[in-house]
């Protein structure tokens, strides 16, 4: 009996490790400053439809040294819906760009609304979803001389002059 209850409590512990695993974001992109990163979220399979975008809501905060920064995030079908023209999948996904080298954190939400859908009503996490946190390590920009965006100067700065 202590045996069966052992490896009840075991196969609990496994499947909730491996589901905490599977939330959290995943990270795209070269970790500089001023590149561009895609942070997807694997959700429920959904569907491009009016209840998707009317009932859930993502949305990812990046915070480092009292800078704030909330993106809206955005349904994504499979992830490569351009090219495949899927209309369902479970991808959820913020595109950040991170003005400054250093550690990062983020806290991710995944919200829906309950119920139904009335005016005023409360978001609530998604259960498994709801709240994810992380962090991640941006390295300095790298000026290149040949590159033909702002990876050839740096950022545009305003120097009080006529232009930027």
């Amino acid at each position: 009996m202590i045996r069966h209850v052992l490896l009840v409590l075991l196969a609990f512990v496994l499947i909730a490790c491996g589901r905490a695993n599977k939330n959290e974001l995943k990270i795209s992109g070269e970790l500089k400053a001023w590149q561009a990163l895609t942070f997807d979220l694997e959700g429920p399979e959904l569907s491009e439809s009016r209840e998707t975008f009317t009932t859930y809501a993502f949305e990812t905060t990046f915070l480092k040294d009292g800078q704030q920064f909330r993106q809206p995030g955005y349904f994504a079908a499979d992830g490569d819906a351009a090219e495949t023209g899927a209309t369902t999948g479970k991808i959820w996904r913020v595109k950040f760009t991170p003005p400054s080298a250093g550690k990062w954190e983020y806290v991710a939400r995944f919200y829906r609304k309950g119920g139904a859908q009335l005016e005023g009503q409360d978001w609530s996490p998604v259960e498994g979803y709801g709240l994810l946190k992380g962090e991640f390590t941006v390295a300095p920009a790298e000026l290149d001389p040949s590159a033909h965006d702002f990876a050839k100067r740096g950022k545009l700065a305003d120097v009080k002059g006529r232009y930027l």
